[in-house]
């Protein structure tokens, strides 16, 4: 009995490498992105810390070269942290086009997929046929021999 053999067995092994290249390259998008996501909200604790040292600062005795340094740092931190809103903005469009590049590749995969489920199907059907038609040979033959004797 012959072995089933898919007619596109070259173009499924490249859909599949190119599915995990794209997933790989989406894995990379998104961990940019949360890692972005993260830097923002270092920020953001940062500043609310330096709130917090600022009033603890003002409840004392102060010194106003103290509260223009929590001021000043917290001015720094908010412009990094709207720097970083712009680089996060930006990774989500490269991260929404590396999730449609996966996509792409997986629905390409899944339709080569489908078609060699249906190859196999008819090569199955043929491999029944062709059995049945070997023991309908073969219960002919039997017949012919049993009224020869």
């Amino acid at each position: 009995m012959k072995k089933f053999k898919f007619r596109f067995s070259a173009v499924e092994k490249i859909r599949i490498t190119q599915e995990k290249e794209a997933l790989k390259k989406l894995a990379d998008a998104q961990k940019k992105f949360y890692d972005l996501v993260a830097i923002k909200d270092k920020y953001r604790d940062e500043i609310s810390q330096s709130y917090e040292r600022k009033k603890t600062i003002e409840k004392r005795d102060f010194n106003s070269s103290e509260i223009y340094l929590e001021e000043t740092f917290v001015l720094g931190n908010k412009y990094r942290s709207l720097i970083n809103d712009f680089s996060i903005e930006k990774a989500n469009k490269v991260l929404r086009n590396k999730m449609t590049e996966f996509i792409e590749c997986r629905q390409k995969k899944e339709m080569i997929q489908k078609i060699k489920e249906k190859d196999k199907e008819n090569f199955n059907i043929q491999v029944t046929k062709k059995e049945q038609k070997e023991v309908d040979d073969i219960n002919v033959m039997r017949r012919k021999m049993r009224e020869l004797f």
